[in-house]
């Protein structure tokens, strides 16, 4: 592990993001602790460091030239975004690549998690069917007057306003002649 002057950042790749976190999380499962991980100044490392670091991590300002690459987790969606935005994976991932972008299809891509889907800020149509997906936020997608998301294991649906028709989404997911499941959580907040 190299050295960044910037706290919190393990990896040394001047960038405070979800790989530090994962670096933090396996140092509070070590023993001893080390101290280069106390994030708080309390000369400990205890969970407390973890929760600062993700509040550093959260409360960072995003800006055009904010590397998000770390934000898509699976590397199915990651694959795409880099086919949409025709950059080769060795390249970041900037907040400018996906902010303007209005229509997203991932349609049948085996993805799991959308997790980076919150930095699409113009996102205003969505098809992400037939993956693998088990919850869908979309509350950061302000724009979105379309969603299309069938045929996945989805048990919650977060959003920020119900522009689709939640019931035909709560049938749909319980209706067994489609096989779905049990039934869909959806919550609206606001």
């Amino acid at each position: 592990m190299g050295r960044s002057a910037v706290k919190g950042d393990f990896n040394a790749d001047n960038v405070i993001d979800n790989k530090d976190l994962a670096i933090l999380r396996t140092a509070l499962l070590s023993s001893p602790k080390d101290i280069r991980y106390d994030i708080n100044g309390d000369n400990k490392v205890n969970v407390n460091d973890y929760l600062r670091l993700t509040k550093m991590i959260i409360n960072q300002p995003v800006t055009d030239n904010t590397n998000i690459t770390g934000a898509f987790i699976d590397d199915d969606f990651r694959n795409a975004v880099y086919s949409l935005i025709n950059k080769n994976n060795s390249s970041p991932i900037l907040y400018s690549d996906v902010k303007n972008i209005q229509n997203l299809n991932l349609d049948s891509m085996g993805i799991k998690d959308l997790n980076g889907l919150e930095y699409f800020t113009s996102l205003k149509s969505l098809y992400c069917s037939n993956n693998q997906l088990t919850r869908l936020n979309v509350s950061k997608n302000t724009a979105l007057t379309y969603l299309s998301c069938e045929k996945n294991q989805l048990t919650t649906l977060y959003s920020t306003k119900d522009t689709w028709n939640a019931i035909f989404y709560k049938m749909q997911y319980t209706d067994s002649t489609l096989g779905a499941y049990t039934g869909i959580s959806i919550t609206i907040k606001n």
